[in-house]
This record gives structure tokens, sequence and C-alpha cells, in this order.
């Protein structure tokens, strides 16, 4: 079992967000260290380290995770989204 070094609170979303941002946080200082956030142009969430952080091998390894967890459900819940507007499309046609 990995030790783990940081905190990932979810933050208040913005007004119209459609996706959650993060706060990536020490459990040690209890301090921010970064953030996780959705791009757009990638499509997929990202880490954006808050400047003068330092992240070990460890840290890294955690926010990886971290991000490989939320990008599936990003794309689970995309792909659940499409089916069930896709669904209601045809109900529609038929209807």
């Amino acid at each position: 079992m990995t030790k783990e070094f940081l905190e990932f609170l979810e933050l208040r979303p913005k007004e119209n967000a459609k996706t959650k941002r993060f706060a990536v946080v020490s459990k040690t200082r209890g301090s921010q260290l970064g953030r996780i956030s959705f791009y757009p142009a990638w499509r997929q969430y990202i880490l954006e380290p808050d400047i003068s952080t330092l992240w070990s091998d460890g840290c890294l390894k955690q926010v990886q995770e971290f991000l490989t967890k939320t990008n599936a459900e990003w794309r689970k819940n995309l792909t659940t989204h499409s089916i069930s507007s896709g669904q209601a499309e045809a109900q529609r046609k038929k209807g």
C-alpha cells in the first residue's frame, strides 16, 4: 500500500459548470499545492500546480492515480449521458 501524502478536495463549482474542480492539499502541512480541473482542449482533467511547489515521485503517482480515476468517471458519465440523449431522441422520433 502506498503512503498517501495528498488530499483531493472538491471545490464549489463555478456557475453553469459541467465539470468538477479539486484542490490538491498536503496532508502534512494542510497547504494547497495545486488544482485539478477539466481542460476542454484535451478533453481530460489536468493538474495545475501552484508556483514554487515541489513534487516527489510518491505525490506525482498519487496525482496520476486520481487523474486516471477522475478521467474514467468523466468518460463514463459522458457515454451514459450520450446514450440517454440518443434514447430520448429515438423515442421522440417514434412518438
